[in-house]
């Protein structure tokens, strides 16, 4: 999680898909506090990624972001 928290935006990337890819960094840091018990933490993580996100062009990393949203919403404590 360390690693994750390192993970920002450059001015160098302007392509959708590279700056989706750089902010998908949240799903895997909400991932990471939900596995540690930090449900609520992991819920305001997945809520601003998925914020970062949504403006972007459709990808994998939204709709990932989507998924875990909606796992975590429904606290049914695995997240695959």
């Amino acid at each position: 999680m360390e690693n994750l928290l390192k993970c920002h935006l450059s001015g160098a990337l302007v392509h959708p898909i590279d700056v989706g890819m750089v902010q998908s960094a949240g799903i895997y840091i909400a991932l990471c506090l939900n596995q540690q018990g930090h449900k609520d933490e992991a819920l305001e993580q997945i809520n601003k990624t998925c914020d970062l996100i949504k403006n972007m062009p459709k990808s994998i990393y939204y709709k990932r972001a989507v998924e875990v949203k909606e796992t975590l919403l429904n606290d049914n404590g695995t997240v695959h």
